[in-house]
């Protein structure tokens, strides 16, 4: 395995990702920042509902309203102490009950035709109040719902890019944990190769070292041979010598000697030589044997 080629594939991976983080960190700490300014500036229920009064003209209706409860409630009190008052100023006086009443029914009639025109206008004013007071309660809670869905969707945008971020950063570890395997996967290669390269050197050492025990064997084993050949070809020259000479001599015991002296140089192929050149002298005046010298 091309171990070389996958940590160079994985090293570009690793800088594809690492670029990726920086994108999402980047935009999730941007996303963050308006979240936190846009949550820094939100505006309370209260405030906007009190904002949306102040548009609507609520307090102003609210007053008005209160000044026409005042006065009917003023119209009100007129109308329950005018019995009193009648009967307070006609005390003593000459003025009997029936135009007491007659009293009454004067000063009461406008009273209360008084207190009705200011109690529909009361109600004019009350209605408009709770108007008003809706219309402020429904813009507040629109735009309180609208900034609770901008603060929403600021947040949502923060969690995705927080989430990319997180992504990418895990992204990074496991490719950068592939790449160390690799990488120790290339170095146990390498170890294991520069292991086998040593046994293999060891191997030719052994085989190069046998091949010269063999060939130093080999070259004693021909020398030894060679000399036993040339040990052979000595015997065999004695021996013939031995058994020409034998022929040549009467005497029984010069024969008997040769063969002692064969025997002797079976065990000693040394004594050849001189054994050889004894015979010579002692049998041989003069004569020079064709093939032995």
């Amino acid at each position: 395995m091309d171990y070389g080629t996958l940590i160079n594939t994985q090293n570009g991976k690793i800088a594809e990702a690492q670029n990726q983080y920086n994108t999402a960190s980047q935009s999730a700490t941007t996303s963050k920042a308006n979240l936190d300014n846009y949550a820094a500036t939100q505006k309370s229920a209260q405030d906007i509902y009190s904002a949306a009064e102040n548009a609507f003209g609520v307090a102003g209706a609210r007053e008005t309203a209160g000044k026409a409860k005042q006065a009917l409630n003023l119209t009100q009190g007129l109308i329950n102490n005018l019995p009193n008052s009648i009967t307070g100023r006609t005390q003593g006086s000459l003025v009997n009950e029936s135009q007491r009443q007659r009293l009454l029914a004067n000063e009461m009639n406008p009273l209360q035709a008084q207190y009705q025109a200011g109690s529909s206008a009361y109600s004019d004013q009350q209605g408009l109040l709770q108007d008003l007071m809706g219309q402020a309660g429904a813009q507040s809670g629109r735009e309180y719902q609208s900034q609770s869905d901008k603060y929403n969707q600021l947040r949502d945008m923060y969690g995705q890019a927080y989430a990319e971020k997180v992504a990418a950063q895990d992204q990074i570890k496991q490719r950068q944990e592939m790449l160390n395997w690799y990488v120790g996967q290339q170095d146990a290669a390498r170890q294991f190769e520069a292991q086998m390269a040593l046994k293999r050197q060891e191997m030719a050492d052994a085989r190069a070292n046998a091949a010269r025990q063999l060939q130093i064997s080999q070259s004693q084993n021909a020398q030894s041979r060679q000399d036993q050949l040339d040990r052979e070809a000595k015997m065999t020259a004695i021996q013939k010598e031995a058994d020409r000479l034998a022929k040549n001599r009467s005497a029984k015991d010069a024969a008997y000697a040769a063969n002692a002296k064969v025997a002797d140089v079976r065990n000693n192929p040394y004594q050849g030589q001189d054994f050889f050149s004894q015979m010579i002298g002692n049998h041989v005046s003069g004569r020079k044997f064709m093939g032995l010298f």
